[in-house]
């Protein structure tokens, strides 16, 4: 089994791939881990042991009903976005630290980010945007501080008030960037 990637794992384009056991040793990438454009991959499976990616962990137009790996606790950068089955992140609630980025767009089904509340530092920013059923962000709320922007945008189902609960729990002087709060619920 392969337990350390140096470079990039980029799993793409594979419209019949359904699993992913082959990673299940994997503890470590050094560079970024890709998944994208795979239609049938609909159960998360293979990567319980990985800790660490040290570049971006990124989730595309996938068929997952959830993304996990328990045991991360640092990664890069994330972007989950386009993924129209997935109903929830828990599977990634280990990861304390993101050095730049969070991106999660474009999920039409997933309700809250209970997974991951284990954040506590965004060293870029925080992007929430068009996520149709998200109505929960207080499970963001054990984050410290945001290096670049907030925006959290289009999401019909997000009131006010959760945004603002959210916003006074890290901190407006510990955002560091820009803040948009836009077309999102009462």
């Amino acid at each position: 089994l392969v337990n350390e990637v140096q470079g990039d794992l980029s799993i793409t384009g594979l419209p019949e791939l359904v699993h992913l056991s082959a990673f299940v040793g994997l503890t470590e990438i050094e560079g970024s881990l890709r998944l994208r454009d795979l239609a049938k991959l609909n159960y998360y499976l293979g990567f319980f042991l990985l800790e660490r990616v040290g570049g971006s962990f990124d989730v595309d137009t996938t068929a997952l009903y959830g993304v996990g790996a328990p045991n991360l606790g640092h990664v890069g950068a994330s972007a989950i976005t386009n993924n129209n089955q997935l109903f929830f992140v828990t599977g990634l609630a280990g990861i304390e630290v993101v050095d730049e980025t969070i991106y999660i767009s474009g999920q039409p089904q997933l309700g809250s980010l209970v997974g991951l509340a284990g954040i506590r530092w965004v060293g870029g920013s925080l992007w929430i945007d068009g996520n149709a059923a998200l109505s929960d962000v207080s499970h963001l709320e054990g984050i410290n501080g945001v290096g670049g922007n907030v925006a959290i945008t289009n999401n019909p189902n997000l009131s006010q008030l959760s945004i603002a609960e959210l916003l006074v729990a890290i901190g407006y002087e510990d955002i560091d960037g820009d803040l948009t709060i836009e077309d999102n619920g009462s």
